[in-house]
């Protein structure tokens, strides 16, 4: 809705393959990169006003409050390849 009620125009589409694509190609192109770990997607869904809106802010505070409850409890766990990598002799 808020690129109708914007008029914008969607972007043309892309056929390539963007994994292939250098930074230079998909940048000049306006290919930005999706987060790469769940805390950058948390701080994108903070940031981004019109998703918020679309889902209403209650339920967008209580899926930023779910997963930093969950990113924190990832953090103080350890992980079989932490055992492996420094506990196994």
């Amino acid at each position: 809705m808020d690129g109708i009620e914007r008029s914008i125009d969607p972007p043309e589409p892309v056929e390539e393959n963007i994994y292939r694509m250098s930074g230079e190609e998909k940048a000049k192109r306006g290919i930005a990169p999706l987060p790469h770990s769940l805390e950058q997607t948390i701080r994108a869904l903070e940031l981004d006003k019109v998703i918020s809106q679309a889902i209403g802010p209650e339920v967008t505070a209580y899926l930023i409050r779910a997963k930093r409850a969950e990113v924190d409890a990832f953090n103080k766990s350890v992980t079989d390849w932490e055992r492996q990598q420094y506990l196994d002799v």
